[in-house]
């Protein structure tokens, strides 16, 4: 069926915003320049939490759309805490998209954090190291590919694309659902030897039976997280062919995974 017999409908979705560390210490350590962080939006090619794949040329094409008719004019606006209409609410409004560009699959954005209530908020839960989810929205139609998997159509519109900072629920089961992600994504890599694999199997199964809007069963993935790193370390240094084998296996690999609500309560609870 092609998109266009297809019924759209608005697709939200939510990442966890990394920061790129550098950016963020040049905001912090120079208060006479606009306070920017820049991080992921939006990844092409890849299964997120919500089942769906936004091919490559349909985001391509988008995020040039939405670079002509709202970067260049200066109106990629968003607020804080998820918008209630496709209307953006100045009162609320707490950034501004600047730029976008793409590092292979991954569409990279550079965000001025504005002089506003809801901005100021944002700059202190940015400087305080408070991890926040990016929330986007837009209209498409769905292309189902089986139970779990769904393809966006060529159809996709981003004149009423948004995209929102959030500190709460569903930016939690993002990353929740990013590491189950990462972890089907090395299960599935023909280079991972057995004895990495058993480990991982076990993390991903303790990471998917959890709730981590649970302070205490969040606690106890990361510290399965934390010794599952450490035993994969320990099992590369001791054996040559396994750390051929896992050169991949760098920093980018080794992280633990952060919830918003474990340092919220440093700059206070975001209204």
């Amino acid at each position: 069926m092609n998109s266009s017999d297809q019924k759209r409908t608005l697709l939200i979705e939510t990442n966890m915003f990394k920061v790129d560390s550098k950016i963020l210490k040049e905001s912090i350590v120079n208060p006479n320049v606009p306070f920017r962080v820049r991080g992921i939006l939006q990844r092409a090619g890849f299964k997120n939490q919500n089942g769906r794949i936004y091919p490559k040329e349909v985001l391509v094409r988008e995020a040039q759309r939405y670079n002509d008719t709202f970067i260049k004019e200066k109106r990629a606006l968003g607020e804080l805490d998820h918008a209630q209409s496709e209307i953006v609410n100045l009162k609320n409004v707490s950034h501004n998209i600047v730029e976008m560009h793409w590092e292979g699959d991954e569409l990279i954005g550079t965000v001025e954090v504005l002089t506003t209530p809801s901005g100021n908020i944002l700059r202190e839960l940015f400087r305080n190291n408070v991890n926040v989810g990016i929330s986007s929205r837009a209209l498409g139609s769905l292309n189902k590919v089986n139970e779990d998997t769904s393809i966006v159509g060529d159809d996709l519109n981003s004149y009423i694309y948004l995209h929102d900072f959030i500190t709460d629920q569903e930016s939690i089961e993002a990353s929740r659902g990013n590491a189950l992600l990462r972890l089907d994504w090395e299960l599935g890599l023909v280079e991972i030897p057995d004895k990495v694999k058993e480990k991982l199997r076990t993390l991903r199964d303790v990471v998917g039976k959890s709730d981590w809007m649970n302070r205490e069963q969040y606690e106890a993935s990361k510290s399965h997280f934390m010794a599952a790193i450490t035993e994969i370390t320990e099992l590369v240094a001791e054996d040559e062919q396994l750390s051929a084998s896992l050169i991949y296996y760098d920093k980018r690999y080794q992280e633990v995974p952060t919830l918003p609500h474990e340092k919220i309560d440093r700059v206070g609870k975001v209204e």
